[in-house]
């Protein structure tokens, strides 16, 4: 796993801030370290509590920091970060699941891809995702269809769960997406983007199911968790596209075109943006 994805995953876990990043570099195993420690291996993270550094402690090469650091260390930093929670412990047991995970989530993303090439039923490849992450999948269209969902999909909130089960969004569901189209701000492109429902109290990842520029649907990865895994965030775009193929099998372009000026949901996405969140503040579904 490269530094600067990890370093990423913790930030977004509220572990680390205060990031440095000036050459890269694969990790692959982590340690502790004092202030006499001077045999730094490559592909190591090292941990240190602050309070143990003297003029003349080493930086090793990728360096977790607990405490504030001395300001000639500072200096001395290539790829780092300051540790953010309370316990310097915790955060060593955090980046060891994280590293430990990585080759098999790795190869839990190459069959999914695999899966998906070969033409899997998507229901099928979702409930696989499902189980290595934890994350809820769901995938609608413009006109409110269910594409596509894993199994087992439950959500504390009767309404979404009547649609899942009658293939179709509770037009109460629509009414609520449509209520909420001027507080949401929806960055442009394929690029998933996260936003946090209130209602649910899920935090939801969102791709948009794009053909020629134009909006089809929506595919959905939802979980209580603040921040989504890696493997959730590369496959979610995949998803939207085979979904976007289940949709165009399904429909002609014209019928399209006529849900698309008419449909909901699009106009959820595509009114009037509101001014930017203030740095750190969430948007709600």
């Amino acid at each position: 796993m490269k530094f600067s994805l990890l370093t990423g995953l913790l930030e977004k876990a509220g572990i680390v801030t205060d990031v440095v990043l000036t050459e890269d570099c694969d990790v692959i195993d982590l340690n502790l370290m004092d202030r006499e420690y001077r045999d730094f291996i490559d592909n190591t993270v090292y941990f240190i509590d602050t309070a143990q550094m003297g003029p003349a402690t080493g930086i090793p090469p990728c360096l977790l920091y607990f405490g504030p650091l001395p300001e000639e260390a500072g200096k001395r930093l290539r790829n780092a970060a300051r540790i953010a929670i309370p316990s310097m412990a915790t955060a060593f047991r955090y980046v060891k699941t994280e590293l430990d995970s990585a080759p098999q989530a790795q190869e839990q993303y190459s069959n999914i891809v695999s899966k998906l090439v070969i033409g899997v039923d998507l229901n099928v490849i979702l409930t696989e995702a499902f189980t290595n992450t934890g994350n809820l999948f769901v995938a609608i269209d413009l006109s409110g269809k269910i594409l596509a969902h894993n199994t087992p999909f439950y959500l504390d909130y009767p309404l979404w769960m009547n649609s899942v089960q009658q293939g179709y969004c509770d037009e109460i569901v629509m009414d609520y997406i449509e209520s909420r189209r001027r507080v949401l701000h929806v960055p442009p492109g394929k690029a998933p983007f996260s936003l946090y429902c209130s209602k649910l109290d899920m935090h939801i990842l969102v791709a948009r199911i794009i053909h020629h520029k134009e909006t089809l649907g929506y595919f959905f990865a939802l979980n209580r968790r603040p921040s989504f895994d890696q493997q959730t965030i590369k496959l979610l775009p995949l998803f939207a596209k085979r979904a976007k193929d289940i949709i165009l099998r399904l429909k002609s372009s014209n019928a399209y075109s006529n849900i698309m000026q008419t449909n909901i949901l699009l106009d959820a996405v595509s009114g009037p943006p509101p001014p930017r969140l203030p740095s750190g503040q969430r948007s709600a579904v």
